[in-house]
């Protein structure tokens, strides 16, 4: 098994009662000297490219959820429009 140390760390805040921090805020940051030590020793590509995937893994979940509430959205106006354009049709059957 691989033995691992931590560059650095990302957190959200989950609950705060000092009104210091918003709920959802994301902080975070590097350890300094062990990040310093890792581009010494390996240099830098691989961690960028790291650095990118997560990026690239929150862009995609952000737009999934953007077409998902868009989607949803339509869905609401088509089912609105279907229950105005069946009601008018029972009005008319019932004014026949």
């Amino acid at each position: 098994m691989a033995e691992k140390t931590e560059l650095g760390s990302i957190r959200v805040v989950t609950d705060c009662d000092t009104g210091i921090y918003t709920i959802g805020e994301v902080d975070g940051g590097w350890k300094t000297s062990m990040l310093k030590s890792h581009i010494s020793k390996y240099g830098v590509e691989s961690l960028l490219i790291r650095l990118a995937h997560m990026q690239s893994e929150a862009i995609t979940i952000a737009r999934d959820i953007k077409q998902q509430e868009e989607l949803l959205r339509f869905t609401e106006v088509i089912n609105s429009e279907f229950l105005t354009n069946l009601q008018l049709l029972m009005n008319l059957q019932w004014n026949n």
